[in-house]
């Protein structure tokens, strides 16, 4: 499983990726969420790819550490000035406990199979009362559920089923806007809040803002230790 997600990530990671960053709508309000600091603080990226998320933190004055399972990607985040290892994110990581102000799972929590080794994990490595921040597919929202009643079945992957690897693409855990809220609570976080994204363009900005359970495509959750 390792040596085919490696496989497949080589196709997407680029020396020069940066833009990939600004292109994606979604990325505008992670910024909101990591403003630029005039005291840095230390933030880790779990699953950090080539570090397209982490350079554009890093310019805003937080020192970004990574864990990766692709070490090919990990060189490239560290050009970029990452402190990038390499390793399972569902396993411990190499780092002190309560070393982390911030903590970042970036679109990874529905693609492992532990998801309750790697919450442990961030809580253990992030200081008290430091931050987390997840961003998942919200499998609540009115457009996915007239999706499984067209097609009959929950599709593994946001672009479906087809022409996709499974280890790199399948969502192993379909996380709806509640589960999600409880799985972590439930391992000791609190949830702060959560905001609501859209990219399918029929909602109006006021139903996915305030209403995030049934009006975004993804949401943001921020928890603190």
């Amino acid at each position: 499983m390792k040596d085919e997600i490696v496989k497949i990530h080589k196709k997407y990671h680029k020396e020069e990726d940066n833009g990939e960053f600004y292109n994606w709508s979604r990325n505008q309000y992670l910024l909101k969420v990591y403003p630029h600091l005039r005291k840095k603080k230390i933030l880790l990226d779990v699953g950090c790819g080539a570090g397209i998320v982490g350079k554009v933190l890093l310019e805003r004055n937080y020192d970004v550490y990574g864990i990766e399972i692709d070490a090919n990607a990990a060189k490239i985040a560290r050009k970029k000035g990452l402190k990038v290892k390499v390793g399972d994110v569902q396993e411990k990581y190499p780092f002190k406990d309560n070393y982390f102000d911030e903590v970042f799972l970036g679109d990874i929590i529905e693609h492992v199979y532990l998801p309750e080794n790697v919450i442990k994990e961030l809580f253990r490595v992030l200081k008290p009362s430091g931050r987390l921040v997840v961003s998942t597919v919200n499998y609540s929202n009115f457009v996915w559920r007239i999706k499984y009643l067209i097609m009959g079945k929950i599709p593994k992957s946001e672009s479906g089923d087809k022409g996709k690897s499974i280890a790199c693409w399948e969502h192993i855990r379909l996380w709806d806007f509640d589960s999600l809220i409880e799985f972590i609570t439930s391992n000791h976080f609190k949830h702060k809040k959560t905001i609501g994204i859209n990219y399918f363009g029929i909602f109006p900005k006021f139903l996915y803002e305030n209403f995030p359970k049934y009006f975004s495509a993804v949401n943001l959750y921020v928890f603190n230790k």
